[in-house]
């Protein structure tokens, strides 16, 4: 038995176990605590008392050894199969049965049993000594109050005791411990999966599925519409209306997110994903619909509640022959046509054929042809029209047959959008707002967004020594404050505001201000396809924002579609830039670079900052007092006109934004900083943005 103690190290405890036939290998400089242990002990022969070996604890090590308190089996013990194993003990002697050095109650096994009649160690004075199984009646958990949960899970003590655990278990006695509730739907389960079936108590009420019952709906089957293998259909048996009113769904791919897909609703009402696969490498993938609720956990709970589920993995197999990468599907005055042929297929040819979506024409506007023997097709070319002159069109659908040797043809298409039509963004309207958990986020909290990022944003002269500052915002949404009275901060204190920003001043219509929105910030807690405080009182949705917006991916396409892009758009929320879901919502092309700037101007220029993990937030008066130096720092150096957004974000993720030089020196005792050290803000888009335009990326070290 090796020995992991130092001797500092408290000593490991054995106490009521069966050892049958053990050999031991002790260190018996180090102490060790046992008592109430049965042994069927090896013969002499059985074991090498020469190199250390026993056939029980040694007595002397320091510790808290009582071995007239061990049972010596004169027989070995009678082994018999029964509900859950095959090491029930139905006789010894002597007998292990209530010779164990505490009571059950006290030990934790009171809904628990070592005999092959099920019985329970429960009320009696000492616990049994051996290997315990959880109690069973009729081949099940025993489950006194026959509410279809077992009574070792009711009472996950383990000591029957009901009453002194209140706050924490269901009465295993009672089938409803709240009058009026199942115990199956108490909130005690809210965090628990009693059935299985991967859905937790709280999904399973938000669903309206049995707790009790392996009913996950979450599990896809494809539906063959005749656009494989390129768009892959599921139908997700749940009504579409619902998950838009409790979450959204979401479609994982080898445990990552994929990359383009869409839910749609289906002509029964119920859930329809499309994922084009042009974008997976071929071959087998696991893929799963996931489920994310609205809520989050409160804060000061002892434990991260579950708004998540996930239905069983599904494996289509993606049978493209490309696999082609987002970031080479768009084009100026010449386009790069680059795919990775499927693994094991090296060598082939290829004709890429040019074609206009716009024209019923069956004849492409340009062809490209050559071969590969790397497995992959890379190539540079100038887009032009039939005439030679330049494709001047929004898009075009390059169609890729590839021939490898002795094989038939094979194609798949790209669409391929032009960048410089689709990039320019006007400048307009700034809109604030943030959620609230409690009553110190909704004074104190105001009044450091208010003051911090309202203000400077809004009426950047008022109280402003420094460098002049750009020019002011408008907005039709937050009014900034002067000498510190009045203003509106942009707090959403229920659904009806959240609908009100997104439709009346989020989205693209005639406003007080006369200026279309096109920046915004917002400070609460997020995921990847929400905006919320943590109790589900306010929830934005990624889907409900993009659809306002007119911005989205096609799937089929994979165009970004683009009715309303943002210029600027800072959602300091948790998991808002994971990947680049919530950017796009807002329009805003993921991997704006230097040269697009330069080929299409400076209102080419877009960011989007996020959270990539989980973000620190105020949680009390003294944070957010804390936190307006950041948010001062931040928006009073955007106002200033030429400061780039990666400058702005490395300068405020540090303690002292100018430079660790000490006391005297700006410093920031809340700066924008991570849960964990691997969460960090992240930069989509243009990260040399700034107020007045656009310049080569300033990095502050």
């Amino acid at each position: 038995m090796p020995n992991h103690m130092t001797a500092s190290s408290p000593p490991w405890v054995f106490k009521d176990n069966l050892f049958d036939k053990v050999t031991f290998l002790q260190d018996t400089t180090l102490p060790l605590d046992h008592d109430h242990n049965a042994y069927w002990r090896r013969l002499a022969g059985e074991f090498n008392p020469n190199i250390g070996e026993s056939d029980r604890l040694a007595p002397d090590t320091g510790g808290t050894v009582d071995q007239s308190s061990d049972v010596l089996l004169t027989t070995g013990p009678f082994y018999q199969a029964s509900t859950f194993g095959d090491k029930y003990v139905s006789s010894s002697w002597p007998t292990l049965v209530n010779a164990g050095s505490r009571s059950p109650a006290a030990a934790g096994v009171y809904h628990f049993t070592t005999l092959p009649n099920q019985t329970k160690d429960a009320a009696q004075a000492k616990m049994n000594i051996g290997l315990h199984y959880v109690a069973a009646v009729s081949g099940k958990a025993a489950d006194f109050d026959n509410d279809g949960i077992p009574d070792y899970v009711e009472n996950w003590h383990g000591d029957g005791n009901y009453s002194a655990h209140t706050d924490t278990e269901t009465d295993w006695q009672n089938q409803q411990t709240i009058a009026g509730t199942p115990d199956a739907s108490n909130v005690i389960y809210d965090d628990l999966d009693l059935d299985g079936d991967g859905m937790v108590g709280r999904i399973e009420k938000a669903l309206g599925t049995n707790p009790l019952i392996q009913d996950n709906p979450l599990s896809p089957a494809q539906v063959i519409t005749g656009d494989e293998p390129q768009i892959v259909t599921l139908k997700v048996p749940v009504n579409y209306t619902l998950i838009t009113n409790v979450g959204s769904l979401q479609l994982t791919i080898d445990a990552n997110n994929a990359e383009v897909y869409r839910i749609k609703q289906d002509a029964n009402g119920n859930c329809l994903v499309r994922w084009n696969t042009t974008f997976t490498v071929p071959g087998e993938h696991f893929l799963s619909v996931n489920l994310k609720l609205r809520g989050l956990t409160p804060n000061g709970a002892s434990q991260e509640a579950v708004f998540r589920a996930a239905g069983p993995f599904f494996s289509p197999p993606v049978r493209n022959i490309l696999h082609f990468n987002q970031f080479y599907s768009t084009y100026n005055s010449s386009a790069e046509f680059y795919a990775e042929l499927a693994p094991n297929t090296p060598h082939a040819d290829y004709i890429v054929s040019l074609f206009d979506p716009t024209s019923l024409s069956t004849t492409p506007f340009q062809t490209i042809t050559g071969s590969t023997s790397s497995g992959l097709i890379d190539v540079s070319s100038s887009v032009t029209d039939q005439s030679g002159a330049p494709y001047t069109g929004p898009s075009f659908r390059a169609v890729f047959q590839v021939t490898p040797p002795g094989s038939t043809p094979e194609t798949d298409t790209q669409y391929v959008w032009y960048r410089a039509c689709l990039e320019r963004v006007p400048d307009g309207a700034f809109a604030v707002a943030y959620t609230a958990d409690n009553s110190t986020d909704s004074t104190t909290g105001d009044r450091t967004i208010q003051l911090r990022a309202v203000d400077p944003l809004l009426n950047p002269y008022a109280n402003y020594t420094g460098p002049l500052p750009g020019p002011a915002y408008l907005s039709s949404f937050n009014t900034p404050s002067y000498g510190g009275l009045g203003g509106y901060a942009g707090y959403l204190p229920n659904q009806d505001t959240v609908e009100h920003l997104i439709h009346d001043e989020l989205a693209p219509i005639t406003r007080p201000c006369g200026v279309d929105t096109r920046n915004f910030f917002f400070l609460g807690h997020g995921s990847p396809a929400t905006l919320e405080n943590c109790n589900d009182s306010v929830v934005l949705t990624i889907q409900d924002v993009g659809s306002s917006l007119g911005n989205y991916v096609d799937e089929e396409t994979t165009i970004m579609k683009r009715d309303h892009p943002y210029r600027f758009v800072f959602l300091h929320a948790c998991r808002t830039a994971d990947d680049d879901g919530w950017c796009k919502a807002f329009g805003i092309i993921p991997d704006i670079q230097g040269i697009d700037i330069l080929d299409n101007g400076l209102d080419a220029a877009q960011a989007f900052v996020g959270w990539k993990g989980e973000n620190a937030y105020p949680a009390d008066e003294a944070g957010w007092t804390a936190y307006q130096n950041t948010l001062n720092v931040f928006f009073g150096g955007w106002q200033l006109g030429d400061r780039t957004i990666q400058e702005l974000v490395d300068r405020c993720q540090k303690q002292y934004p100018y430079g660790n030089f000490g006391p005297g020196w700006p410093m920031l005792p809340f700066p924008f900083q991570g849960r964990f050290p691997s969460c960090k803000l992240k930069i989509f888009g243009f990260n040399g943005l700034t107020r007045t335009g656009a310049a080569n990326p300033v990095y502050a070290y």
